[in-house]
């Protein structure tokens, strides 16, 4: 599988996913766009999260974007290795960290702070989205976390109800996107 950049420095270059799951679901071209579109004004020397990375593809959509870092965290071995495997490629070792580490453990650990991270964790594990509270906390001031997961039908409201945390909900086919905040931000596009 190819996943081609959307915008940016590596524009129109390609990661290469081997090896993947039946349930690897790597976020659609069209959806990675849009994120990265309606964070473009907090990008610039950015330090950002891709938790549950998987191809790493925001990750790289964001440094290409002029993000100055991310740290990349994957609990699957072989996705870890291709993720670091294509930060070799592109010559970007010293932006990218990658840690091969559940989620959960990680969060629950990290001294780190960020101004953008994006949670994509698989939708098949539903208790995941209980860790979200804890991952807005590593967030800079003004940060912003993008939490993608399954769209569910007939929803009428976010799993966090009535959060004050969250700004902003974009429906992408069958995904949802929840914007979080840290601090009060107005820096998002609509």
């Amino acid at each position: 599988m190819k996943l081609r950049m959307v915008a940016g420095r590596f524009k129109g270059q390609y990661i290469t996913v081997r090896g993947q799951a039946e349930k690897f679901r790597p976020t659609l071209e069209r959806n990675r766009r849009a994120v990265a579109d309606a964070v473009q004004p907090l990008i610039d020397n950015a330090c950002v999260g891709d938790f549950c990375a998987g191809s790493g593809a925001i990750g790289f959509e964001l440094i290409s974007r002029g993000a100055k870092k991310v740290c990349f965290v994957e609990n699957n071995r072989i996705r870890s290795q291709g993720i670091r495997k294509q930060a070799d490629r592109w010559g970007i070792n010293a932006e990218c960290s990658v840690v091969e580490n559940d989620i959960r453990s990680y969060v629950g650990k990290c001294t780190e702070r960020f101004d953008i991270i994006y949670f994509d964790p698989p939708y098949d594990v539903s208790d995941l989205s209980l860790i979200v509270p804890r991952i807005i906390q590593l967030l800079k001031p003004d940060g912003v976390l993008l939490y993608e997961r399954r769209r569910r039908r007939g929803e009428k409201k976010s799993f966090v109800g009535g959060n004050p945390c969250m700004i902003k909900k974009k429906i992408m086919g069958d995904s949802v996107i929840e914007f979080f905040r840290n601090d009060n931000i107005d820096r998002i596009r609509e």
